[in-house]
């Protein structure tokens, strides 16, 4: 967890201010996760986002790993690159 928090920016998305607890959270959530994954999979990983409510983007697709990223230019409205 002290890892992650150290290396991923969790940011907050017009909402209240991203707290200690909220970012604890997400840390333990990811840690979860990666008892379950190869090692290294959540290295990509360099900023969370943290929405208010539900986040439901108008088209989602996913990205194999080490594919090129996709031109800003392809994505629609109400979605987020990072």
């Amino acid at each position: 967890m002290q890892r992650f928090l150290r290396y991923v920016r969790i940011e907050g998305c017009g909402g209240p201010d991203v707290t200690e607890t909220v970012r604890l959270t997400i840390a333990a959530e990811a840690a979860l996760l990666a008892l379950d994954l190869p090692a290294g999979c959540l290295g990509p990983v360099r900023t969370v986002l943290v929405y208010p409510t539900a986040f439901v983007p108008e088209r989602f697709a996913w990205v194999k790993a080490n594919a090129p990223p996709a031109p800003h230019a392809a994505l629609g409205p109400g979605t987020a690159a990072r």
